[in-house]
């Protein structure tokens, strides 16, 4: 168990994550449901909704203990392409016209020439890993919990015995399937841009 656990550390909480990181909800709603741990929860509308990465987030709240999740990249490009595609159809959102999402094809193909919008400060072409490193007094510093899609469980059990609490995390269904829709390609294109995630996290396709 950690030795810094709810009972002797003041620390407060908050989530760094990018978008479509699918897992994400899961964690928020342990938080929101824990007795003990929603207390030393911060969330923040503005946050999430522009997704700041951990530097960002440190400038507004110094110290704050910082938790992300990571997933397969392959399997995330996905995942965010059906979203938005919903996410077309329903909301009037001028952003979303900007993206190619004719076809999964098309989108994994526009990925190297994406642009920030005035409303991100980041595409979806950015590596996760950019989300999690920042500089704070001359010194590289990371996010402090980052719990990866294949271990979810595991990982965040380190968060469970900080809080002393066996209050299970309730993780949803495996990421959708994701392999049959790339080509050669498309598959290259997602291992070039996200090289940093997949050398530092390992992942295969």
């Amino acid at each position: 168990m950690n030795s810094l656990t709810c009972k002797t550390d003041d620390s407060f909480f908050t989530t760094v994550f990018p978008p479509f990181v699918f897992y994400g909800t899961c964690v928020k709603f342990w938080f929101a449901n824990s007795s003990i741990a929603k207390f030393r929860y911060i969330r923040d509308t503005e946050v999430e909704t522009e997704f700041w990465g951990a530097g960002q987030v440190q400038d507004i709240y110094p110290g704050i203990k910082t938790i992300s999740i990571v997933v397969n990249p392959w399997a995330r490009m996905r995942y965010a392409y059906t979203q938005l595609c919903k996410m077309k159809e329903t909301e009037n959102k001028p952003y979303l016209d900007l993206l190619h999402l004719t076809s999964f094809e098309d989108f994994i193909n526009s990925l190297p020439t994406m642009q920030p919008t005035d409303n991100f400060w980041f595409t979806l072409a950015t590596p996760m890993c950019k989300w999690f490193n920042y500089t704070q007094d001359g010194k590289l510093k990371t996010v402090d919990y980052i719990l990866r899609d294949r271990t979810l469980t595991e990982d965040f059990q380190t968060l469970q015995d900080y809080f002393c609490t066996d209050i299970t995390l309730e993780v949803p269904k495996k990421l959708p399937s994701y392999k049959k829709f790339y080509n050669k390609k498309t598959k290259e294109i997602v291992a070039t841009i996200f090289k940093e995630d997949i050398d530092r996290f390992n992942y295969k396709f």
